[in-house]
């Protein structure tokens, strides 16, 4: 998996969503208040972060999750929900909490491995 492609591949995707909500079960992404998408947490199956250079008047940080399609959704406080996302991702069993450290410290464009289901 090429992370850096895929980003350039979904980010005009990723700046339409609306809102998201995650539990322990499901993330929902909301393109608008009627159209929405949802994604069960127990089909992931690996997590990744981007970061680019284009913060901090753009978002710049990015999940990348990996269910039987790609997702990406921003982490940006403009996003209602998405913060959340970072909570549930901290919980992953072996989440890579180093590399996690080091995405929030980049300022270019690097994909960061974080998780992978075993």
């Amino acid at each position: 998996m090429n992370e850096k492609n895929l980003y350039e591949q979904f980010k005009g995707a990723s700046k339409l969503i609306n809102r998201v909500e995650i539990d322990s079960k499901k993330l929902t992404i909301f393109w608008t208040e009627e159209e929405k998408e949802i994604f069960y947490l127990s089909n992931l199956k690996k997590v990744a972060l981007n970061t680019t250079d284009e913060g901090p008047f753009e978002p710049d940080i990015f999940w990348l999750l990996m269910f039987r399609i790609p997702i990406m959704v921003p982490s940006d406080e403009l996003i209602p929900g998405s913060l959340k996302i970072t909570d549930y991702m901290l919980e992953l069993p072996n989440f890579d909490y180093d590399k996690f450290i080091e995405a929030m410290s980049s300022t270019e464009q690097q994909a960061f491995e974080l998780w992978e289901r075993e």
